[in-house]
């Protein structure tokens, strides 16, 4: 019972944060649980619960962020595509290939996250204008989800925050991000379940109803929570994953 609760109070964070930020559900979720379950949870295990659990919690965001007309439709069509292809593509990658590829691009994925938390901050302190709009959606969109089919998440700190830094609506963008991550851990989850199976779904269960509990809460705070501390929270979230990752490498 203890290790249920456990695991609802894990969905139940990661959507809080992900929700009202767009970012970190994938990596608040996989290391919650490799922290908290060190000898039965698996790295293997974390990310294949992280991406099954999403499908149910970012279908029910999606629906809320819908009826709270929070999505884009222009952008989401344009990502839409992209994101199926990089999302099969890069499952079908990490289920065939070492997982020790990834190694080699985490430091440039790091230094991207600190470059893009710097400007994100700038912008909450309005220290610069907005630029022009240089970044190709569709191709953010299918490197995004590539990534997080190979990394085990990072759809929103490279997708979310990429389209934040163009100078576009923080709340219409993370709910637009948030349908489109709808269509990548759909596909992702099916591309794994096909390679590979998966024997942890009673696991799965108890952290999608914690994230499913957290999504109108998530949604109100992102409502609230001014622009300016919105993407000042945003920069110190992709801080923190910068740093998670440069330590990783260290260690």
């Amino acid at each position: 019972m203890n290790d249920i609760i456990l695991y609802i109070l894990i969905g139940f964070s990661a959507q809080l944060v992900d929700g009202a930020f767009g970012m970190a559900y994938g990596i608040m979720t996989t290391s919650l649980l490799l922290f908290i379950f060190p000898e039965t949870i698996t790295p293997a295990i974390a990310s294949a619960v992280m991406h099954f659990s999403e499908i149910f919690n970012t279908g029910y965001a999606s629906y809320v962020y819908r009826k709270n007309k929070l999505i884009n439709s222009k952008m989401y069509q344009a990502m839409f595509y992209p994101a199926i292809i990089g999302s099969v593509t890069g499952a079908v990658a990490i289920s065939f290939f070492s997982k020790h590829f990834v190694n080699y691009i985490k430091p440039f994925i790091a230094l991207y996250f600190i470059v893009v938390a710097v400007i994100i901050f700038f912008r909450a302190m309005r220290w610069f204008e907005d630029r022009k709009r240089w970044m190709s959606i569709p191709v953010l969109s299918l490197f995004g989800a590539f990534m997080d089919s190979v990394g085990g998440g990072g759809w929103g700190a490279l997708v979310t925050s990429a389209l934040i830094v163009g100078g576009r609506d923080m709340r219409s963008t993370i709910g637009t991000a948030h349908a489109i991550k709808f269509v990548v851990v759909l596909c992702s989850s099916l591309t794994f379940l096909t390679l590979i199976g998966f024997q942890h779904l009673w696991i799965v269960l108890w952290v999608s109803i914690g994230s499913i509990i957290a999504v109108p809460i998530s949604i109100y705070l992102g409502n609230k929570l001014s622009k300016k501390w919105g993407l000042i929270f945003i920069a110190m979230i992709l801080l923190l994953i910068s740093i998670r990752l440069i330590i990783r490498m260290v260690n």
